[in-house]
């Protein structure tokens, strides 16, 4: 596995074996492990760590504004699961949910979330519906190896 790290906060998780870590997707509040060119995959998996600046915002407004935004951005965004979990040794939630990209493609999105010194920390696995079956437990130990800065595991 390779540690995909982000600089700006010192937060990291493994990425899966042969994906491409790359830092310059989506600017300094996050970082991408991309699954490698495949000519038989339309479209590519992907895990990307946001981490943005909350302040004094407590964790149910800002996952209350998650699930506000999430069906008003995402095109025929649905939400299958969501739950109360630990996310890199914090209090977190993680969601499930299914939307379709504007090419029309069908894929499902899980995300682990928590909120730790005023910081919050998203890890978003998105992977085409049809092949999600076989990358659920794999991105699932991605998440479970967030790491926080200062957090002890």
């Amino acid at each position: 596995m390779t540690t995909a790290m982000h600089e700006g906060s010192g937060a990291s998780f493994e990425a899966l074996d042969g994906w491409v870590v790359r830092t310059d997707v989506v600017g300094e509040s996050g970082i991408v492990a991309i699954e490698p060119e495949d000519d038989g995959a339309a479209y590519r998996a992907s895990l990307v760590l946001i981490v943005e600046e909350l302040g004094e915002i407590t964790f149910a407004d800002w996952q209350d504004l998650a699930d506000a935004s999430l069906p008003a951005t995402l095109v025929d965004y649905q939400l299958l699961d969501a739950e109360l979990v630990t996310v890199g040794g914090s209090p977190g939630g993680r969601r499930l949910a299914h939307y379709a990209t504007d090419e029309g493609r069908s894929v499902t999105m899980e995300q682990w979330f928590t909120k730790a010194d005023g910081r919050g920390y998203v890890l978003t696995a998105t992977v085409d519906t049809l092949r999600y079956d076989l990358f659920a437990d794999e991105l699932s130990r991605a998440a479970g190896s967030l790491s926080l800065p200062g957090a002890r595991r």
